[in-house]
């Protein structure tokens, strides 16, 4: 995203970034309509429809973070890598429950949750300081 996008992000009303963030997932939405209701588009078509479908879920995520509504994840947390240097583990035993984060798909976009979840799951990581119950409400994005 642009520096000059990213400044004027920040100085946005809640009416206005909810009018943003709505656009924004209707735009997908309509892109993913288009490539469900046609079957004669080529690879190159679906490659670019995914790419714009990334960029708007990045922008998107983008606004959120600028403007409170979510955080990034590495930005308060830091993940215990296995030997390695992988952070993502798939084995979670014996690791305490408020050092365990879920990696989850969320609608084609990667998000985590504090603690053990089986659905949309995709993987586990460890961080080295716990979570709270407060982090249990915030809209994380990794």
């Amino acid at each position: 995203m642009s520096d000059d996008l990213k400044l004027h992000a920040v100085t946005l009303d809640d009416d206005a970034v909810s009018t943003i963030l709505s656009a924004l997932e209707d735009g997908v939405s309509w892109l993913s309509d288009r490539m469900e209701a046609f079957d004669d588009y080529t690879d190159e078509d679906i490659d670019r429809i995914n790419e714009r479908i990334r960029e708007y879920q990045e922008l998107e995520q983008d606004i959120k973070v600028l403007t409170g509504r979510a955080f990034r994840f590495d930005d308060h947390f830091e993940v215990i890598r296995d030997k390695t240097g992988d952070p993502l583990q798939p084995h979670m035993a014996g690791k305490p429950e408020n050092h365990v984060w879920t990696v989850l798909d969320c609608d084609g976009v990667l998000c985590i949750s504090p603690g053990r979840h089986v659905v949309n799951r995709l993987n586990y990581v460890v961080t080295t300081e716990p979570w709270s119950a407060e982090d249990e409400t915030k809209d994380w994005v990794y």
